[in-house]
């Protein structure tokens, strides 16, 4: 349904995005929640993009703004799981949506949970690689700093440990 259904105008409060936490709230369990949040990051990542350093969906760039905190509880109910798939999907559209997606102040920050969780925030910075070297138009990525986002809105970061 959200597919087929008509981009919000811009600075409107139409649209989807603001329907998603209910949408969320309602599902009858986890595989519910996941298949949700897998076809949302789905939609979010597809092409046509809105540009080449902001890789989300042209039409579904209003949706992406709003996931922010789904991403946020999903990666709370991680814990110390591996990530599945369609988590770190849905955290390169937080990413791509940059930073006025951002509504929340709670603690811990979601970039915060990313980057203290070493199976996440690995998984996270490969995808973004693979990304990258998908969909990229500026030659190979040889540096982690070639992984770049519109609003400089990462989620990975790297510490002493993980060069080890």
């Amino acid at each position: 349904m959200i597919e087929k259904s008509e981009p919000p105008k811009e600075f409107s409060a139409e649209g989807f995005g603001f329907q998603l936490q209910q949408f969320y709230d309602k599902a009858p369990d986890n595989a519910a929640r996941a298949a949700l949040l897998d076809g949302l990051a789905d939609l979010c990542l597809s092409k046509p993009f809105t540009d080449d350093f902001h890789r989300l969906a042209k039409r579904f760039k209003d949706i992406a703004k709003h996931l922010h905190d789904l991403a946020r509880d999903e990666t709370l109910r991680l814990g110390t799981n591996s990530p599945p798939p369609y988590l770190i999907r849905l955290l390169m559209v937080v990413e791509r949506a940059g930073r006025e997606g951002f509504t929340k102040q709670e603690t811990p920050k979601l970039h915060e949970l990313v980057r203290n969780n070493q199976q996440l925030n690995r998984a996270l910075f490969w995808a973004d690689v693979a990304e990258q070297r998908t969909n990229g138009t500026h030659g190979p990525v040889l540096q982690y700093w070639q992984i770049h986002f519109s609003g400089n809105a990462s989620l990975w970061g790297f510490s002493e440990a993980d060069l080890a």
